[in-house]
């Protein structure tokens, strides 16, 4: 209301100005109460308080860009006095680089669109006016300097996708700029120059492309790669070379070449374009000798509309519709980055070569290629109407709003390949099959664990290849893919290599889908800027992950459904092998000993093992672990687990001098503790492991869901009593009641106890306390005696590091905190420094039993060699 007001008041002022007798305090006072009498601003009073109110921050506001502005116009004097400058690559994207302000392109363009909103400007109450006529020029010419730069930056890019090899001889700091007084002559001399360079360039490109077709593939520096390998890598056929997976792409075999026959490299870059066309022509001058005539009447461009996973059965369709062979450097994929040169590279290379081409997704094209693409079209078509042409384009939208399609359905070119007119399954299976045969080969599991890369390794030891590994997982980038294939080198391109493709979780399936079926039909691809080759001869097996996403996985992979394929349902208990001879046979003589009670005579220790063959091993580990467990979820992964666990645990019983035969009263104690270790098994190894895959495995099929408090280790789920050694040997007894305590020990406990104090009657609770009436404190207590580091560490209160007893401040937290430490090393004085300890814990995290058992868990993990990832409930800051 208030500004309505003020700028109905403000014309009637402006009116007054032009006639200076009316403008006169009086007539003000009129004018000014005549528009507050108007209906619509009677209430306007009232605005006054509830707008003062937003005044100091209005005053803030309007000062701010009042710097700004102000501090706007001094950026843009600083650069018309005095400046120097250049260009920069970097990632294929040219930028301007200027001295010393650190400025680039986009900042340069914020400022022209504010010398172009100034210099423009019509308010002359403006208080930003500009105020000379310097001003003017200044600004008009910083805008046309803008200009120039950004139509320099567009011909570097122009030529650099176009291939020009000096374009970074015109980089910095091989060349640099100047504007001094907003004289920048220099630059634009330079514009025009990139002007003429670009347009000759793809003129005689251009040219070029019709006389020496393989020259089209290459884009970017491509061409000078494949250069660089012709005459200082081929002699040595370097196999991690671009240039060699370059030439192997496109179907020249560099083997073939002979250096001794190549031209002398020339200076020039028309000269040097030419050169590497009319070797490359050479080698395929026996197999393009035939000319093609045109028929007038057949269409020449063959159009699929598919989905994602029909791209394949289109490509084959096609090659099988035109009678051609198939090739993948007869493919090109449409990318969101590919550019109008690479599309028109294409066009050529389609044109004059006289095979048919494909081109795949064109919806991701800009919509100036799309008209560019039929403008060319039109011209090669009307300027050689007898040349043979023949395109394919595969589509994953309707054609109808594709307006590539519906610019070359006006040329009266396009045919429409229906879905009955493809490939049925039967004959994609045998075009398939006569790519992959029996050297790729897939291989899955019903869950982890099973042994796929171990029946992997097998294979290709059975073949005598050198293993490779290759994962893929995660966020792919398909030149990225191709550039660490590429980096194997010879080893990947010799006839002695065997190709191991690990596929974890995914999330391009697309981009995934493409790679594998370029990979392992044609054993090359360039899906981006990057190709690679992969010989015939080698190889490949792939390897999904067994999760819920690798079942979506083979659904949404088409060549999967039809390569040959190994799934493991089971272990196979015939596949184990003995790695680790000490470990395994510890665990195993422990065993055994347990087993025929040998255990209650003698003590078993590293130096007094049996050797036991591979077999009786593989028998005992089974009917010790996993007798009673549900064989569904029995893998390698449990047993590797239980192995290293259980050599932990046996290792402790051996050192724990209580356990020794000469030192138990009743032998049986050592049966009945080690019997306990073995019923634990489960809670030691993955207690909660075979629930949450088949909660994985029920939300993907539909099935009743296991309940997520299932799958969490509790104390109420733990085995009633067991034990674990610390790293000094001392055993800590876990259980759930005092009652679960085997009655040898407790007599064990109670004899030892009558020792000690002569009374023969200790109550069950004096010697096993219960733990569900333990305290936050008396739970770390026993924590503290896992370790060390409660006992003679200095401590941090702030990050709870230790460091040496002698060291007095922690020097990983910014405030320098003071350690604490115990006084001494009484035990009375740790005791005390412990319980402190406790109770600053405490108010950050309690002790209960549930996260006690945990603990121990963790604890016997870690001491067992195995990884631990500790991950905090949501809030839960551990």
């Amino acid at each position: 209301m208030l500004k309505r007001f003020f700028v109905r008041f403000n014309i009637e002022l402006d009116s007054m100005k032009d006639n200076s007798s009316q403008f006169t305090t009086a007539k003000i006072e009129k004018a000014f109460e005549t528009n507050y009498k108007d209906e619509q601003f009677k209430n306007m009073l009232s605005c006054f308080q509830t707008c003062s109110a937003s005044l100091t921050s209005i005053k803030r506001i309007h000062l701010e860009l009042t710097d700004k502005e102000l501090s706007k116009r001094k950026r843009i004097s600083d650069l018309m006095r005095n400046t120097k400058f250049g260009f920069i690559e970097k990632s294929n994207k040219f930028n301007i680089d200027i001295d010393p302000h650190a400025m680039s392109f986009n900042d340069l363009s914020e400022l022209r669109d504010r010398a172009r909103l100034i210099e423009y400007s019509t308010n002359n109450n403006n208080k930003f006016s500009i105020g000379s006529e310097h001003d003017i020029k200044e600004l008009h010419s910083f805008v046309i300097f803008v200009e120039i730069v950004e139509k320099v930056l567009k011909n570097f890019s122009l030529l650099h996708t176009a291939g020009h090899p000096s374009t970074m001889n015109y980089l910095s700091p091989k060349k640099s700029f100047t504007c001094i007084d907003s004289n920048y002559q220099e630059l634009i001399d330079f514009s025009v120059m990139l002007d003429n360079l670009l347009y000759d360039w793809e003129i005689y490109l251009c040219k070029m492309y019709g006389k020496h077709i393989d020259l089209t593939y290459f884009s970017y520096r491509q061409i000078w790669v494949v250069e660089d390998y012709l005459y200082n890598q081929l002699q040595e056929l370097n196999a991690s070379h671009s240039g060699y997976h370059l030439l192997k792409y496109i179907g020249i075999q560099p083997e073939t070449i002979h250096f001794d026959c190549l031209p002398l490299k020339a200076d020039n870059p028309n000269e040097r374009l030419e050169n590497i066309g009319k070797i490359l022509t050479a080698q395929r001058s026996t197999t393009n000798s035939v000319y093609k005539q045109e028929n007038r009447l057949i269409k020449k461009v063959y159009l699929v509309e598919t989905s994602d996973e029909g791209i394949l059965r289109g490509i084959l369709s096609l090659f099988k519709t035109l009678d051609t062979p198939i090739a993948v450097n007869l493919l090109f994929y449409c990318t969101e980055e590919t550019s109008w040169t690479e599309i028109r590279a294409f066009i050529y290379r389609c044109f004059y070569s006289q095979i048919f081409h494909q081109l795949i997704r064109p919806e991701l094209l800009s919509t100036f290629i799309h008209d560019s693409f039929t403008r060319l079209v039109r011209q090669l078509v009307d300027d050689h109407p007898q040349h043979y042409f023949r395109l394919g384009i595969i589509t994953t939208v309707s054609n109808a709003h594709l307006q590539l399609i519906n610019g070359l359905r006006t040329l009266q070119l396009v045919q429409t390949i229906h879905d009955q007119d493809m490939l049925n399954r039967n004959d994609l299976q045998q075009i398939i099959n006569e790519f992959i045969d029996e050297n790729s080969t897939l291989v899955t599991s019903r869950i982890n664990g099973l042994g796929k890369s171990y029946f992997i390794k097998k294979e290709i030891d059975r073949k005598k290849k050198n293993y490779m590994k290759f994962p893929i997982s995660g966020d792919i980038d398909v030149d990225t893919i191709a550039e660490r294939l590429r980096d194997y080198g010879y080893p990947l391109a010799s006839s002695n290599a065997a190709l191991h493709i690990d596929i974890g979780a995914v999330n391009n399936t697309k981009q995934l889908n493409e790679l594998l079926y370029c990979l392992l039909l044609f054993r090359s691809f360039r899906l981006g800027r990057v190709a690679v080759y992969v010989p015939q001869n080698v190889p490949i097996y792939i390897e999904l992950d067994s999760s819920p996403h690798s079942d979506h996985l083979q659904d949404k992979i088409v060549l999967f459904k039809f390569m040959n394929s190994k799934h493991i349902d089971n272990i196979d208990w015939n596949d184990f092998e003995i790695n680790d001879q000490k470990v395994i046979q510890l665990v195993c003589n422990y065993l055994q000993a347990i087993k025929d009670k040998t255990i209650l005579k003698k003590n078993i220790g590293d130096d007094s093992l049996d050797s036991f063959l591979p077999a009786t091993c593989m028998n005992l580990l089974n009917e010790s672990f996993f007798q009673y467990r549900d064989p569904t979820y029995i893998n390698w992964t449990q047993l590797s687990i239980c192995i290293s666990v259980y050599h932990s645990l046996f290792s402790g019983f051996s050192r724990c001098g209580y356990f020794l035969i000469d030192h138990v009263e009743n032998p049986q104690l050592r049966l009945d503790i080690l019997r306990t270790l073995l019923q634990s098994s489960n809670q030691f190894t993955s207690l909660c492991v075979e629930d949450v895959r088949k909660s994985q495995r029920s939300a993907s099929s539909n099935e009743t869901a296991i309940s997520f408090s299932d799958a969490i280790i509790r104390w109420d789920r733990t085995q009633p009593f067991s034990v674990v050694f610390s790293s000094g040997g001392d055993p800590i007894f876990v259980y759930k009641r005092p009652n679960d305590v085997p009655t040898s020990l407790v007599q064990a406990f109670q004899l030892h106890y009558e020792i000690i104090t002569g009374n023969k009657n200790q109550q069950l609770n004096t010697c096993f306390p219960d733990y569900s009436q333990f305290t936050h404190e008396t739970l770390f207590l026993k924590l503290a005696t896992l370790s060390k580091k409660y006992f003679n560490k200095s401590i941090c209160l702030k990050c709870y590091r230790q460091y040496d007893y002698s060291q007095t401040q922690c020097v990983r937290c910014e405030s320098n905190e003071m350690l604490i430490r115990p006084i001494s090393s009484k035990s009375e004085d740790i005791e005390k420094f412990q319980k402190f300890i406790a109770e600053k814990l405490q108010m950050e995290y309690v002790l209960t039993p549930d996260n006690y058992i945990k603990m121990l868990l963790i604890y016997l993990r870690v001491q067992s060699g195995l990884p631990v990832l500790i991950m905090g409930e949501t809030g839960n800051l551990k």
